[in-house]
């Protein structure tokens, strides 16, 4: 039981500290995320695009 109630503390003080080691990211940074655009084209094996909304949220909310 002892054992059990020090690896508990051990473990929320490893928690604890590590949110200490955590910073945000600044904004003026920006992402380091480099994306290559899309060459979109209507020749694609298979094309989802029909799947789309015109508008997010037209068919209401995502729900399970």
């Amino acid at each position: 039981m002892l054992v059990i109630r020090n690896m508990k503390n051990i473990l929320a003080a490893i928690i604890t500290l590590s949110f200490g080691l955590l910073q945000a990211q600044n904004p003026q940074e920006g992402w380091a995320f480099k994306f290559k655009e899309d060459p979109f084209t209507t020749d694609t094996v298979l094309g989802l695009r029909h799947l789309n909304e015109d508008v997010a949220g037209e068919n209401g909310f995502v729900r399970r």
